[in-house]
């Protein structure tokens, strides 16, 4: 067998250590798991819960005035300044557009009572009974005038709309 025999050094002196040539990238290891922080399901409910009741209020809003759909519609009010100061105040959106909108609506009932009186008159002359005619120069009978008195028109105003729609 071979004997081992010892290493010398170099007569230089010790060897100099070598550094690595690139700074290799030390991984860290990663941050301990923490769980996403549990969703804020109160706030969560009365968002979903105030999104319902601004719907509702819409379509109530919407059957009072056909032309408003969205929030956006009210918003092009000529009188949604005063709108606005209402529903900051604490009215709801329906009570708020009905203050702002009185006029307007009740002149939108008014004449749909007197189109539907008109309908109803114009409907009728054909049923009236033998001697409930009309004399020539009015075009209507007693009866289509009390129909169209109970609509709010006074007989000259009914005789002045029959001539204007009947073409007399």
């Amino acid at each position: 067998m071979e004997e081992m025999q010892p290493v010398q050094e170099p007569v230089g002196g010790p060897v100099p250590e070598t550094e690595p040539a690139a700074a290799e990238p030390v991984l860290e290891s990663p941050p301990p798991y923490e769980p996403a922080p549990p969703p804020d399901w109160a706030h969560q409910m009365a968002l979903e819960r105030a999104d319902r009741q601004l719907d509702d209020q819409l379509r109530q809003i919407g059957r009072l005035a056909p032309e408003v759909a969205r929030f956006e519609d009210l918003t092009r009010m000529p009188d949604f300044d005063r709108f606005d100061r209402l529903v900051r105040g604490g009215l709801d959106l329906v009570s708020a557009f009905k203050l702002t909108q009185y006029d307007r609506l009740m002149d939108r009932q008014v004449q749909a009572a007197r189109q539907a009186a008109l309908n109803a008159a114009r409907s009728t002359g054909h049923l009236a009974p033998a001697g409930g005619r009309a004399r020539p120069e009015e075009g209507l009978t007693d009866e289509e005038l009390d129909t169209w008195a109970k609509f709010g028109l006074s007989r000259d105003e009914a005789r002045r709309y029959h001539r204007r729609f009947s073409g007399r």
